[in-house]
């Protein structure tokens, strides 16, 4: 009965700031220019950017969905009231641009850093493992986002960091290994990168010939585009493969990520021969058949491949690349007891 009735709640958190914003939008393409009122443009807006979102507030604080999701109710209504309120009902609008929404954007950033850090120092208490970012970004994400959004506002987080913030070298501990160093991925990103470089640059000055403000705008996305993948080449030395103590963490950077216990292991294969890539057998790198790898890992059950954005995807065979090929296998050798070929 009290699930029924949180899941009415979460409903109605939906349905009445929906139903708010809707009305209140009518009255401003409908009411507000009949009756030209300076009280009423003022109302709507407080509407639109206090009270829907307050009463959002009081709907989720004691649902699952998570406090974080205030913001995006109250920048519907900015939306709503920059499109739709006349030009001279927009100063208390303005004023809220200007001086409020900085300020909650900027306390959002603060929060997450801070979960971010205890989620990690609380990672580094209870594992054995050295506390990982794009971890720490992803379960920080799920508390604070709708389930669905958080992937996405991790990843962008993460090639961020990767890519601007974190430049410092990450030495890595006995139970990690690297796969990046043979196997020709950062040549491959380094080539994409001199390209999209190249082609930004002249597509720029052809653009710019007949609208400057669009050719800036095409080359803004397009060196975000440099970033991000800058984030993902940087992340694949940052976020190196594990043999744990209970299960082999297998990453390749931010882009795919596995965790498989020992126990589902069933064989593995020292080898460089080519797969059969299909439902059940996939490579780690996202690159496929393009990448090379050495090692391929049987198992007994599905394992799931999580990757960037929040895709998945099952397993029951993956190959992989590891650049310290004899270590690895005397590391692994000495967590299970597998036939190795």
């Amino acid at each position: 009965m009290i699930e029924l009735a949180h899941s009415h709640r979460k409903y109605l958190a939906l349905g009445l700031p929906l139903t708010m914003f809707i009305v209140l939008a009518f009255m401003i393409v409908y009411m507000l220019p009949v009756l030209g009122s300076e009280e009423l443009g003022m109302a709507l807006t407080l509407d639109l950017l206090i009270v829907v979102p307050f009463l959002y507030f009081l709907l989720i604080r004691k649902t699952t969905i998570p406090l974080t999701t205030v913001v995006p109710v109250m920048l519907i209504g900015v939306l709503i009231g920059n499109y739709l309120l006349p030009e001279g009902e927009r100063t208390y609008l303005n004023l809220f641009k200007t001086w409020a929404l900085p300020f909650i954007e900027i306390s959002v950033l603060v929060l997450i850093v801070m979960k971010v850090r205890q989620t990690l120092h609380q990672f580094k208490k209870v594992s054995a493992i050295s506390p990982d970012f794009y971890d720490g970004v992803k379960a920080t994400c799920l508390e604070l986002f709708p389930t669905k959004l958080a992937p996405f506002v991790a990843a962008e987080i993460s090639v961020i960091y990767y890519g601007i913030i974190h430049w410092r070298h990450k030495k890595l501990a006995p139970e990690e290994f690297s796969y990046h160093k043979n196997s020709g991925t950062h040549a491959l990103m380094g080539a994409l990168l001199m390209a999209i470089v190249v082609e930004t640059v002249a597509i720029h000055f052809l653009i710019s010939e007949w609208n400057n403000t669009i050719a800036w705008i095409l080359t803004g996305l397009s060196l975000y585009s440099v970033v991000q993948i800058g984030g993902i080449a940087k992340s694949l030395s940052r976020r190196p493969v594990v043999v744990g103590n209970e299960k082999l963490v297998l990453r390749y950077g931010i882009m795919n990520q596995a965790e498989i216990s020992y126990d589902k292991i069933t064989s593995i294969f020292l080898s460089k021969a080519r797969i059969d890539v299909d439902s059940n057998v996939i490579t780690l790198s996202p690159l496929g058949q393009i990448e090379q790898y050495n090692v391929i890992i049987d198992l007994a059950e599905d394992c799931c491949l999580y990757g960037l954005y929040g895709s998945t995807k099952h397993f029951r065979t993956i190959a992989l690349y590891i650049d310290e090929l004899n270590r690895f296998q005397d590391q692994l050798s000495d967590k299970i007891s597998v036939t190795w070929r």
